[in-house]
């Protein structure tokens, strides 16, 4: 007999863990989404399928529902009706980053490991019984949509081998260890402000973490100005927050080192590279305090 899944998501994450199962086959039989034209919506309609609004009719028609980016707690009563419950892809190694933002803090703590989590859901966040885990051992200097898209994937493909193993009850969920659980927090506009009394190594895992949303930001002359790609220098240093030139190159001071200017938006303009906004503006960011 077919096992009726239904799909809960929204953000690009989820989106991408919905694509990688139905390119692999997977029925999905109705899905739900917390935004109008959300990514997972547009993947959704791609693959025709329904959506059902209403969170309870949802877990009604479905055998199991599968969630990765919803965005929104689930009751109790309503986590209760799927016979085989409600599966949350989560990106981090649960019991740590629990909650709302845990590729962001993976970027802005330096973790070299990271993963995903396929667990049962209760009505506590992130805090049911684990299924199964993927690690994902960092290599390189994730920018935030790459790291999301790379671990978006890996858990479509935990999800792909999991789901059948719980159908034929051949696993057995694990109770996380709570006394070791860490929590992401939710991330606001303000997040992303620099201070450039700090090390210029935290505040590249800032730009990386936060783009493109808040945007790792200061200001000049009272202008907005976003830094979108930019890369430590400790072996060059210069005033925390001071602009300065250096063979051909852009760069801001910090209490340690200092920020390689490589991509920027300053209000009410298009994102160029630095390269170019020299050629532009040679003299409009240098010798300039940022804050």
């Amino acid at each position: 007999m077919k096992t009726r899944i239904s799909f809960l998501g929204t953000p690009l994450f989820g989106a991408f863990v919905l694509e990688t199962l139905l390119k692999k086959g997977v029925e999905i039989d109705y899905f739900s989404t917390l935004e109008k034209d959300s990514p997972v919506e547009k993947v959704s309609s791609k693959y025709l399928l329904k959506e059902e609004k209403s969170l309870e009719e949802l877990a009604e028609k479905s055998d199991l529902v599968l969630v990765a980016g919803y965005g929104k707690i689930i009751p109790k009563n309503v986590l209760e009706i799927p016979p085989l419950g409600f599966l949350n892809l989560h990106p981090s190694l649960l019991p740590f980053y629990r909650g709302p933002s845990p590729i962001t803090s993976t970027i802005l703590n330096g973790d070299k490991i990271t993963g995903v989590t396929l667990f049962l859901m209760d009505e506590k966040m992130d805090h049911g019984p684990i299924l199964s885990k993927e690690t994902f051992e960092i290599k390189e200097k994730y920018y935030y949509p790459k790291l999301e898209k790379r671990l978006a994937i890996l858990g479509g493909d935990l999800a792909f081998k999991t789901i059948p193993l719980w159908v034929e009850g051949k696993i057995s969920p694990k109770e996380q260890d709570h006394s070791k659980a860490t929590y992401s927090k939710i991330i606001k506009k303000e997040d992303g402000k620099i201070n450039w009394e700090k090390e210029s190594s935290q505040i590249e895992k800032m730009v990386r973490a936060y783009y493109p949303w808040p945007g790792a930001f200061t200001f000049t002359e009272n202008k907005y100005l976003k830094i979108t790609e930019a890369k430590s220098r400790e072996d060059i240093s210069g005033l925390p927050g001071k602009v300065f030139l250096k063979d051909k190159k852009l760069f801001v001071g910090a209490k340690k080192g200092s920020l390689e200017l490589e991509k920027i938006q300053i209000e009410g303009k298009k994102e160029v590279k630095i390269h170019d906004f020299l050629q532009g503006n040679p003299h409009s960011l240098i010798g300039k305090r940022l804050g």
